[in-house]
């Protein structure tokens, strides 16, 4: 479904793992890879908005928890599409292979 919105991108994801995976390992792992924030306290109802997104060139995630209809996990997902849109991708993949390049040099 898409909402109109004047700033922003939201998707929410369902991912089927093969293997079980725990909710905490995943919020860990989200949250010490680049570029990605993880808001997600479920107890006091705080998690990622498109307002929270306005400004900033990373990828919000949030209510990760586990969905038993798929076996896996879901979890909501912001950001700011006019900062985190394909451009700022374009570029920031280009930086990641370019030092890959040079420690494949060493």
């Amino acid at each position: 479904m898409r909402v109109g919105t004047r700033i922003g991108h939201a998707v929410a994801i369902h991912a089927r793992f093969r293997r079980r995976v725990d909710e905490d390992t995943v919020r860990d792992i989200l949250d010490s890879s680049p570029g990605i924030t993880v808001i997600d306290d479920p107890a006091r109802s705080v998690f990622p908005t498109l307002r929270a997104a306005v400004g900033s060139d990373r990828v919000f995630v949030g209510r990760i928890r586990r969905d038993r209809r798929f076996r896996g996990l879901a979890l909501w997902v912001v950001c700011d599409n006019l900062r985190k849109g394909a451009a700022t991708n374009a570029v920031q993949i280009a930086e990641i292979l370019l030092q890959a390049g040079e420690k494949g040099k060493s």
